[in-house]
């Protein structure tokens, strides 16, 4: 290999480091300014193959929630309490944009659901 193609790579390299870096110190050590927050009307829910759900709002947009085996969301009891309901979702924002993946969803200041775990234990979230 080429030093300057070497040289390249090692830089290319040591930058997305670095922004990786930033990024998992940022998202852990979050504010309210790390965040937008919307009020959404949900008029469907879904789940996908990988078992995250997809909320869709009435302007077409599509936000979602990666369902690992913390959350223990279903899809039944969201539709009971989301669908054709105003939301409040809390989605992160990144270098170039907002993020669709909801962080916190909240129904008249009661929280749904949330990804941070001091809150779960605060609001009487499992």
């Amino acid at each position: 290999m080429k030093r300057p193609n070497l040289i390249f790579g090692l830089t290319i390299t040591v930058m997305i480091s670095i922004l990786l870096s930033l990024h998992l110190y940022k998202s852990n050590s979050s504010t309210l300014e790390d965040f937008d927050i919307i009020n959404a009307r949900i008029i469907k829910i879904a789940s996908t193959n990988s078992h995250d759900i997809v909320f869709y709002d009435d302007h077409a947009a599509r936000y979602y929630i990666t369902n690992d085996i913390e959350n223990e969301l279903n899809l039944d009891s969201l539709n009971v309490k989301v669908l054709n309901k105003t939301v409040t979702l809390r989605l992160e924002k990144l270098f170039l944009g907002t993020s669709n993946s909801i962080t916190q969803l909240a129904i008249d200041d009661k929280i749904i659901f949330t990804k941070h775990p001091s809150k779960r234990k605060t609001e009487g979230i499992k």
